[in-house]
């Protein structure tokens, strides 16, 4: 606080006053592949990792466009990340895979398609 000022009399206070401003960023998802030697019975995963993006993320995986309703993939979350883990990988698993994240600023998603080795 400034000291008091005073002119003819009359008192005046100065004062600073401090805002922080807090930058509201847009998710940016970070790029993910398969990897290329995929066979039935084996496991393998992908992260769906934010590099940029104010919180509170949603995270959302579909395959060939419809949410992922398999007993053998399991979907996990945390704060900046979510993943899906498949064990084991079965006929029925290949496919794009879609990670959409958004939060209050904006939604973006990255893709990957899962081909099985040996699958036509």
């Amino acid at each position: 606080m400034f000291p008091s000022v005073h002119s003819l009399g009359e008192k005046y206070t100065v004062g600073l006053i401090l805002i922080k401003i807090r930058s509201i960023d847009a998710p940016v998802v970070t790029p993910f592949s398969f990897q290329t030697n995929t066979r039935v019975g084996t496991r393998t995963s992908l992260i769906c990792s934010v590099s940029v993006g104010s919180h509170p993320l949603e995270f959302r995986w579909t395959r060939n466009g419809k949410p992922i309703e398999s007993r053998n993939i399991e979907v996990g979350y945390l704060k900046t990340s979510s993943s899906i883990n498949f064990d084991p990988i079965t006929s029925e698993d290949g496919g794009e895979y879609k990670c959409t994240v958004k939060n209050s600023v904006g939604t973006t998603f990255h893709s990957a398609s899962l081909v099985i080795e040996g699958e036509s």
